[in-house]
């Protein structure tokens, strides 16, 4: 059976958390985040994993699995991971409206998922609803927020082609799978704009801190800092005030 789950009405899931949110960028595959991540995670039991589609497969070991939560966007990515998504055993977050073909009959999706009424607004805390704006990215870093982030740590958000020959860290982009054409550059730039002119002032007036930890990505409204540097502070605070001063405009 699935749920409706609606803001405020459920409680915050992970109150006062960090929430790492791994995306499908490119830049994923270029540094070891899962074993970095799950070792923040043993240390600190307020951080937290929402993985993006096909993030619920990264496991750091065998046995341990890097996302505490997915969220879904795309009804055609449930189609087709459908089967390895009943393995997950975290919280199964899906926003897709699960209405295809020409008849619009719904697809019989499987128990346990936590079903968000999206809108076409890039961001809200309105009761019941999800920003979305055809972005599972835009409607992860809604989805933070009202699970009770305080600080989000952005990874796999590059907004661009890293490589020519491969758009995502993973080689199963269900778009270009289907459609056999590639993702236009042109698509990340409108999510990346959307995110710097609407998501940003939302989250800044919320008092939620974000950080991008890939410094070759193409959004630039949030705090830059190198992975390596990142993983290797052991005062996160004091280094993203130092990086705050390093990226301010005013300089």
């Amino acid at each position: 059976m699935n749920k409706i789950w609606e803001y405020p009405t459920n409680p915050k899931h992970w109150p006062d958390s960090t929430i790492y949110i791994i995306g499908g960028g490119y830049s994923v595959s270029t540094y070891d985040y899962m074993s970095k991540i799950n070792s923040e995670k043993k240390k600190d039991p307020s951080i937290k994993v929402l993985g993006i589609n096909m993030a619920y497969t990264l496991k750091p070991t065998k046995r341990t699995q890097l996302c505490d939560a997915v969220i879904i966007g795309d009804n055609k990515f449930y189609k087709d991971q459908r089967l390895g998504l009943r393995e997950f055993k975290g919280l199964k977050f899906m926003c897709g409206n699960m209405l295809m073909g020409g008849n619009h009959q719904p697809i019989p999706v499987d128990g346990g998922y936590l079903r968000l009424r999206k809108t076409n607004q890039s961001f809200t805390m309105q009761k019941g609803r999800i920003g979305w704006d055809g972005s599972t990215g835009i409607a992860a870093l809604n989805l933070c927020c009202q699970l009770g982030a305080s600080r989000i740590v952005l990874v796999g958000y590059d907004m661009n082609i890293q490589n020519p020959q491969q758009t995502n860290w993973h080689k199963n982009n269900v778009h270009e799978k289907i459609t056999g054409k590639r993702v236009r550059p042109t698509y990340y730039e409108k999510v990346k704009t959307r995110i710097e002119d609407i998501v940003e002032p939302q989250l800044s007036k919320l008092s939620i801190e974000v950080i991008n930890i890939n410094p070759d990505s193409s959004l630039e409204c949030f705090t830059k800092i190198k992975p390596s540097d990142w993983f290797n502070s052991k005062d996160k605070n004091e280094l993203i005030y130092s990086s705050e001063v390093e990226f301010s405009p005013d300089d």
